[in-house]
């Protein structure tokens, strides 16, 4: 029998399953800060302070600027630094010199290292010839990813009305930064040496923020700060097979409360089996059986009217949990059997017609019979 192309679709009501979805996530932060935790695979939200709240990104903006030039440029290019890069920023740098050249990838270190601002500038001219075209590219990257209430007009974050973002936003950005092998490489770089334009010394460049929260599952960090945006923060970190993001923005004790909202988090997520691997469902006239376990992975407490949508795809073979069209989980299920082809199959079937006909026969003779005694009367 050919299966038709649609999912069946069971809805799981929370109540029936407390020990496996929900876990309380107890975070208070006091202040105008706006934050947010998020799973960095499945975007699954497990804890947030109005985090689709316009702010300021400040340098968090380098995450993005990183993802962008990694997806456009090779690693072992030469940037010809421009005087444009020089002379058009402040704050962060890391010294580049008028006409300097340097890789994309020193250049990288001293973007995620040390938030070098001149480097941000380079690297944007570079990719695509001018800062404001390279924006152009920041907002495609970042419309592309989700993060539709965001507007970047530069590389590296300094103040401009018309350069914003959420920490919801931010999440999506870093989340996918954390898929990047060679950003996680750089953004974990302790120590660089490159050779330094003009000087017999090397250029040596430490990263500032790297062992600032020295947890041994966090993955990486990207720190920001304007007068307008306040001290903004990201970080990914990691519990077992779990990734999560945390993002504050705003704040004004961004390290301390980082480590708060950390910490709590890691204790709080958990990965919970919801259906063992070998369990036996049936969908329609279909009997599948689960190929491994289908596990969820929770961190805050989950409101008692929430309807999770456990969905079947029959062309994929793949089991997945839902909620809001959000997957939280997926899994291989096997088919087994079909309820129609078993019953056509069996040799007892057959039987069937010889074990019916009689019986109507029967039924119908005794018909017969009693129209028959009803006339002779």
């Amino acid at each position: 029998m050919r299966l038709r192309r649609f999912s069946w679709m069971i809805t799981i009501i929370i109540l029936l399953y407390p020990r496996a979805l929900a876990l309380p996530m107890e975070i208070n932060l006091n202040g105008n800060q706006t934050a947010i935790v998020m799973d960095a695979d499945s975007r699954e939200v497990y804890w947030d302070k109005s985090s689709h709240q316009v702010m300021y990104p400040a340098s968090t903006t380098k995450v993005l600027t990183a993802i962008v030039v990694l997806e456009n440029a090779k690693l072992e290019d030469m940037v010809t630094v421009s005087d444009h890069a020089i002379d058009s920023i402040i704050g962060s740098t890391m010294w580049l010199e008028y006409g300097e050249s340097q890789t994309v990838e020193n250049l990288l270190y001293g973007l995620l290292m040390v938030s070098a601002n001149d480097a941000a500038v380079a690297l944007a001219e570079y990719v695509s010839g001018s800062v404001e075209a390279f924006a152009e590219k920041m907002n495609e990257k970042a419309m592309e990813l989700g993060a539709t209430h965001s507007h970047f007009s530069n590389p590296h974050g300094l103040h401009e009305p018309d350069h914003y973002s959420t920490a919801y936003d931010m999440a999506i950005i870093f989340s996918d930064a954390l898929k990047h092998p060679e950003f996680l490489r750089i953004a974990n770089t302790s120590f660089v040496s490159m050779p330094w334009h003009g000087k017999t010394e090397p250029r040596e460049i430490y990263h500032a923020t790297l062992q600032a929260l020295p947890y041994p599952w966090v993955i990486a960090n990207k720190n920001g700060y304007t007068d307008e945006a306040g001290q903004t923060l990201v970080y990914g970190a990691q519990k077992d097979s779990t990734r999560f993001v945390a993002v504050i923005m705003n704040s004004q004790d961004i390290w301390n409360e980082m480590d708060y909202v950390l910490n709590i988090a890691y204790e709080a997520i958990n990965r919970s089996i919801l259906i063992q691997k070998g369990t036996d469902l049936e969908f329609g006239t279909s009997k599948w059986k689960m190929a491994d376990d289908l596990t969820v992975v929770t961190g805050q407490s989950l409101n008692q009217d929430k309807n999770y949508l456990l969905k079947l795809d029959p062309v994929s073979s793949r089991l997945k949990l839902e909620w809001r069209e959000t997957m939280i989980a997926e899994e291989s299920i096997q088919k087994t059997s079909s309820l129609e082809e078993v019953w056509y199959e069996s040799p007892w079937v057959f039987w069937i017609p010889w074990l019916v006909i009689p019986c109507w026969i029967s039924f119908f003779r005794a018909m017969l019979r009693a129209k028959s005694k009803q006339r002779n009367r």
